[in-house]
């Protein structure tokens, strides 16, 4: 890099020199995230044209094109960063929580109709739900097109169309879900955020001590968690979705 700069051969940086190199640039670090790499655009574009010719000639709206996605959510894991007086020096810790559920949202195009969550947990039977009968149940009525990302563990297209006639299931191509999936674009994102609103809320009206919050984390459980997901998802507007 210094041959290229044209700079001195003796010339050796240090991490001095390099910090204010950043610095003056406007350099910073990011970290890497997402699967847009692997994406593949031009397969994209192939779909969205496919996917428009189809929705044209079987008479599909906005009301009634569907697409569902899941996602994992750590419902358990409390803020790793607090403020403080300039009196203290830091902030105590404690292991972070790795109870991991899969949810997974479902809306319209329009952002008319949302589907009640679907949460999966490992536990067959968890204690927290007992005494709890049954719980909500919707179901859109007429003919439906549901969006689905391409993945080994979903049922095939075929398996799915043989449910209801009145239901069609269309898989995306692979690697084009971090372009074109609906909810991954900002709808998740939105929700576990809007999630962790619910949960600091929460955590905050318990006191707001250090021993509380011990508490707190112990006394969460699966049925808390159902009831924030909820509201998180309730939570998010016709907008958000329809700009997805």
């Amino acid at each position: 890099m210094n041959t290229k700069l044209k700079g001195p051969e003796d010339f050796k940086a240090s991490s001095d020199w390099l910090h204010k190199f950043k610095s003056r640039h406007g350099i910073r670090e990011l970290q890497i995230q997402g699967e847009l790499l692997s994406a593949d655009s031009s397969s994209a574009e192939n779909f969205k044209q496919t996917f428009q010719l189809f929705v044209e000639k079987e008479g599909y709206s906005q009301d009634s094109v569907y697409n569902a996605d899941e996602s994992g959510l750590n419902w358990k894991a409390l803020p790793r960063k607090s403020l403080a007086s300039c009196q203290e020096h830091a902030a105590r810790g404690f292991k972070v929580s790795k109870e991991r559920v899969t949810i997974m949202t479902c809306a319209n195009a329009a952002g008319t109709h949302k589907l009640p969550l679907l949460l999966m947990g490992k536990s067959k039977k968890p204690r927290c739900f007992k005494n709890i009968k049954s719980l909500p149940d919707h179901h859109k009525t007429g003919k439906v097109l549901l969006l689905l990302d391409n993945v080994p563990t979903h049922p095939s297209a075929e398996r799915l169309n043989l449910i209801d006639l009145d239901y069609q299931v269309m898989f995306f191509q692979p690697n084009v879900t971090s372009l074109i999936q609906p909810m991954d674009q900002g709808v998740i994102e939105k929700f576990k955020r809007m999630y962790r609103k619910q949960m600091l809320r929460r955590l905050l009206l318990n006191e707001g001590t250090e021993e509380s919050v011990v508490t707190f984390s112990k006394l969460l459980n699966l049925k808390h968690c159902c009831y924030m997901a909820a509201d998180a998802w309730d939570n998010l507007t016709e907008e958000n979705l329809r700009n997805a």
